[in-house]
């Protein structure tokens, strides 16, 4: 951290207590006094005597944010408590601290209604603004709107925290703000390659200020390194990717850990990793109140990552069970993640007319997601290799197009949403020189065999008892609902028990869940 200056001037107005000059200098040198002397920052606005607070409220809001930037290394609770009293706003910027504190207060303890309220109402205070107010708020409008766009990114709506990062950056940039560059690019290059914009997100990247050394560097890289990580988890350069992740430090920014632990989840290769992991997602999720783990997109990151970890675990019917809430929110970017995961699923279970059905409407509703275009094209191309009414040329014309966004965007892993079979099936129909060899190695290498639901492998019949069954009816009844003996009913509940991999009737309720949701899909 950057040593500041014993004889700084402004101590010397401190002790001479002019503060309306403390104030002009604070205003003035906001940024500046941040990235290179936090700590004189910190005692200054401290020092700031009530009378003087009353008069400028904004400095009641940004004291506790000032302590908690700059105590980064610090361990300290995920929640923002926002200013307890602060005096009523006076001017614009009062204003703009007073809405922007609500709403990380609201934001970091899962009320993303209020927090969206509390931005919508500072944006629109900034929007309607005269140009002489509008000048008043340049250098302290970059801390702002990144707090306003954190909420946005926290609510899901990654749209409207992509423009507010935009923003952000490049009034940054105006005023040569360098570590609110470096967390807006950072944001931006995360949010990109989220989305599978992969070309958008290293542009972001090449954009990151040089921090190196810098006592600030930890905190406002920690996006940027999701961003480098999940590039390279795209490109299938695994053990750079773990690399890159295993080098991200927490400190200061814990709120991000369901980011983090998706892109663990993303990396693991076996069992026991996948249940460590498990185990840390369900341990951290325990210690934080309820509205704060069903909230928005860190619930969204916590469900997409349990679904891949019982997917590696082979529990097909709690991956399903993690993503269903997700796949129901078909307009939200992490639900359409989740339509895809559910698709796979499906295609993992020989249906690949499903799988078809469940991503047709996200190729329209995706376009600004490669991410998601790409597995539902290729998952399209599946199921018309499959579809007798459609023709060769059909499926081997969609793999083109997943190919094509695959390669452009360096999305090689969403290809794998297919199982390794239907993905070399699908490569060997391509024309000659389409797929190179060694591309279609390194793919066919990194794929699944095809783990198929056990609920798939039901008979009819036995589909009919486990529905009756789930339904409460006893065996007597079962079996006179079927016109079947009670003894054919109890062997045909054993097979069930066998094929699904439970014990009883209470241990297959609670696998058989996840799919009565699929069942009742179309």
């Amino acid at each position: 951290m950057t040593n500041d200056h014993d004889d700084h001037e402004l101590d010397g107005l401190v002790a001479a207590e002019d503060w309306a000059g403390v104030v002009a200098a604070l205003d003035t040198g906001w940024s500046t006094l941040l990235a290179n002397e936090p700590q004189l920052l910190r005692r200054t606005i401290t020092a700031l005597p009530a009378e003087v607070l009353a008069g400028h409220p904004r400095w009641s809001h940004a004291i506790e944010y000032v302590n908690r930037f700059v105590e980064n290394d610090a361990p300290k609770s995920t929640r923002f408590r926002g200013t307890a009293a602060a005096p009523p706003p006076r001017t614009l910027l009062d204003l703009l601290a007073q809405l922007t504190a609500r709403a990380a207060a609201g934001r970091a303890n899962g009320r993303l209604a209020d927090a969206v309220a509390a931005v919508r109402e500072a944006r629109s205070a900034v929007d309607e603004a005269t140009p002489a107010a509008r000048e008043q708020l340049v250098q302290a409008l970059p801390e702002l709107e990144f707090q306003w766009a954190m909420v946005w990114e926290y609510a899901g709506d990654l749209d409207a925290a992509v423009r507010e990062y935009g923003e952000c950056f490049d009034h940054a940039v105006l005023i040569d703000h360098v570590i609110m560059q470096a967390r807006a690019a950072g944001s931006l290059a995360w949010l990109h390659a989220l989305a599978g914009r992969n070309v958008q997100a290293r542009n972001r990247l090449a954009e990151l200020p040089d921090a190196d050394g810098e006592w600030w560097q930890t905190r406002a890289s920690i996006s940027a390194v999701f961003a480098q990580t999940l590039l390279l988890i795209d490109e299938l350069r695994v053990d750079e990717a773990a690399r890159t992740l295993a080098a991200a430090d927490l400190a200061g920014v814990t709120e991000r850990w369901p980011a983090q632990k998706l892109l663990t989840a993303l990396l693991v290769r076996d069992a026991g990793s996948a249940l460590a992991v498990l185990s840390q997602i369900d341990a951290t999720a325990a210690g934080q109140p309820e509205a704060v783990r069903s909230a928005g997109g860190s619930a969204g990151f916590v469900a997409l990552a349990r679904a891949l970890l019982f997917a590696a675990l082979g529990n097909r019917a709690e991956a399903r069970a993690a993503v269903a809430g997700l796949g129901a929110h078909e307009r939200s970017p992490l639900g359409r993640i989740a339509l895809v995961m559910e698709a796979g699923a499906a295609a993992e279970a020989g249906d690949f007319a499903a799988a078809g059905r469940r991503t047709a409407p996200l190729i329209a509703a995706a376009t600004a997601e490669p991410r998601v275009l790409v597995s539902a094209f290729a998952l399209a191309a599946a199921a018309q290799r499959h579809d007798a009414a459609a023709t060769p040329s059909t499926a081997a014309a969609t793999f083109a197009l997943a190919l094509e966004l695959a390669r452009t965007h360096g999305l090689l892993r969403s290809l794998l949403v297919l199982p390794r079979g239907e993905l070399a099936a699908l490569i060997a129909a391509s024309p000659a020189g389409a797929v190179p060899d060694a591309l279609a190695d390194r793919l066919l290498a990194s794929a699944r065999d095809a783990d198929p639901d056990p609920f798939a492998a039901l008979t009819p019949r036995e589909k009919a008892v486990l529905a009756a069954v789930l339904e409460g009816q006893s065996t007597a009844a079962v079996a006179e609902a079927l016109f079947v003996s009670p003894n054919t009913v109890k062997t045909q509940l054993r097979s069930i028990y066998r094929k699904v991999g439970v014990r009883n009737r209470r241990e297959l309720e609670r696998a058989a869940q996840p799919w009565l949701r699929g069942a009742a899909r179309p």
